[in-house]
């Protein structure tokens, strides 16, 4: 039991440490209870895979535009590849200093990204976090909800693997 808890202090640690390596402002109490929260919340069943490019539709109009362009290109829309175009987007509109247009896209992916649908998961995961240019990442962490930052700093030290 000692152990377990020695074992869980340092990885939090470890976790806090790539946090704000990761641009993380906060100081350590409120990350560390940002932690809890995420730990012991109850989640619902998320987002499911099929609803995620309608939902980032619902709240960022923008995207419709990149979404027919796809469809021209692809005569389908393959998800996948549409959050390549997703993260491009956001990465542009985060070097042109338009958060506002940002944090809608981090709202629906806070939601998919521990969604109990492990499609949901890959595709936020496999299609949008690891397209991230890292020199966005500390730009993103501080907009983002405590899951996306969760998993933000997860992709930081993956990369660095």
């Amino acid at each position: 039991m000692a152990t377990t808890k020695k074992s869980d202090r340092a990885q939090r640690q470890r976790f806090i440490k790539a946090a704000r390596e990761a641009g993380a402002s906060e100081d350590e109490r409120e990350f560390n209870e940002n932690l809890r929260r995420i730990a012991t919340a109850k989640h619902d069943e998320g987002l499911p895979y099929a609803d995620v490019i309608p939902r980032l539709l619902g709240q960022v109009p923008e995207l419709s535009q990149l979404l027919d362009e796809h469809r021209h290109d692809n005569d389908e829309v393959l998800p996948h590849v549409f959050f390549g175009d997703v993260t491009r987007f956001v990465e542009a509109e985060l070097a042109s200093g338009r958060k506002e247009t940002v944090r809608p896209v981090l709202s629906v992916l806070e939601n998919a990204v521990e969604s109990s649908d492990p499609a949901t998961r890959d595709l936020v995961g496999a299609s949008f976090l690891e397209n991230l240019d890292p020199t966005t990442f500390a730009a993103l962490f501080a907009l983002a909800g405590p899951r996306m930052r969760t998993a933000l700093v997860q992709q930081q030290n993956y990369r660095r693997l």
